[in-house]
């Protein structure tokens, strides 16, 4: 797909409502790919609950266009962004700056993946107060790599949640 093919695929979904997932997982997305992914995420009729961008190369810059979108976003739950090339640079600082401010204040995120990003003590002492503040994520997951472990432990939330099965599917007995 690509970047090009990210910007013509993201100009049709900026209206849709009725998308509710979309996976982009190893699409050879560069940071050209985050400005119409983020200008996506600013429309206000979208309907996207879960955005799915592991293994690409966003990297840094493309992850500054996506806050842009995600600032203006209230739908999205689940953001998964990772391995995409965002490390400790000082580039990588003030994404993860913009992205802390993002998290911070977002109305709907709940889970974000963050994992395979070597972003270090540095980046995540940069994401910790976001991710401590807003007590709606539920699940954020990083690497422990180049990481201590207090911080880790401080920032590394694997989602608790467990699926119901349904039980039994007998018929109920009539009451006498």
């Amino acid at each position: 797909l690509g970047s090009d093919g990210v910007t013509a695929l993201c100009k049709g979904l900026s209206t849709n409502s009725t998308l509710k997932k979309l996976s982009l997982k190893h699409c050879n997305i560069d940071e050209r790919g985050g400005k119409p992914i983020g200008e996506m995420l600013s429309f206000k009729r979208l309907g996207l609950i879960s955005l799915d961008l592991t293994s690409n190369s966003i990297g840094p810059l493309g992850l500054i266009d996506i806050c842009d979108g995600l600032n203006e976003n209230t739908s999205l739950k689940t953001f998964r962004l990772g391995d995409n090339s965002v490390e400790q640079t000082n580039d990588d600082a003030k994404a993860l700056d913009m992205f802390a401010g993002v998290l911070a204040k977002h109305p709907s995120i709940m889970a974000v993946d963050f994992l395979h990003n070597k972003i270090g003590t540095g980046g995540g002492t940069r994401l910790l107060p976001a991710v401590h503040d807003n007590k709606q994520i539920t699940e954020f997951k990083v690497d422990s790599r180049s990481m201590c472990d207090q911080l880790f432990q401080s920032l590394f939330r694997a989602s608790t949640s467990k699926k119901k099965g349904k039980k039994g599917k007998g018929k109920k007995g009539k009451k006498k």
